[in-house]
């Protein structure tokens, strides 16, 4: 079964500061601000505003490390022929995909990068190395 997953950063002046939290989408009503809700264990169920920008869904797979890679997770390679290049994760036209360097050119699903193991959701010799929100510098001349 699926696990659905966004994560987003909150605004410098929300609760506890700037950070970044993972739950559950909800669009605030009549405007086009967005939310997160989720389980706080100090405050039980909290729901926050969250930049309409940052947000990102959790593909379903991990990177070799075992990390959850989100929308907008940048992915390095150890594979030789792909080990300069920043990939960017992102979603179009139903499926979650990867970009060289952000760039449309030869984008390729994010399940083609799979390993063929057991659960089928560990991506072979890609390792999350940041992402487009916190990161830019990552991607060559800056964020595209």
């Amino acid at each position: 079964m699926r696990q659905i997953v966004f994560r987003g950063r909150t605004p410098e002046k929300s609760y506890k500061g700037s950070r970044w939290i993972f739950g559950d989408l909800f669009r605030t009503i009549g405007t086009d601000g967005v939310g997160i809700q989720y389980w706080d264990e100090e405050d039980g169920w909290m729901t926050e505003d969250v930049h309409n920008s940052t947000v990102g869904e959790y593909t379903g797979f991990y990177d070799t490390n075992g990390q959850p890679i989100f929308e907008g997770d940048i992915l390095k390679s150890r594979i030789k022929k792909f080990e300069h290049i920043p990939y960017v994760v992102g979603y179009r036209e139903g499926i979650f995909e990867t970009r060289p360097n952000n760039q449309d050119l030869a984008s390729m699903p994010l399940k083609y990068l799979l390993n063929d193991d057991d659960e089928g959701t560990t991506l072979k010799s890609w390792t999350i190395i940041g992402n487009v929100h916190d990161n830019p510098e990552l991607l060559e001349g800056g964020a595209k």
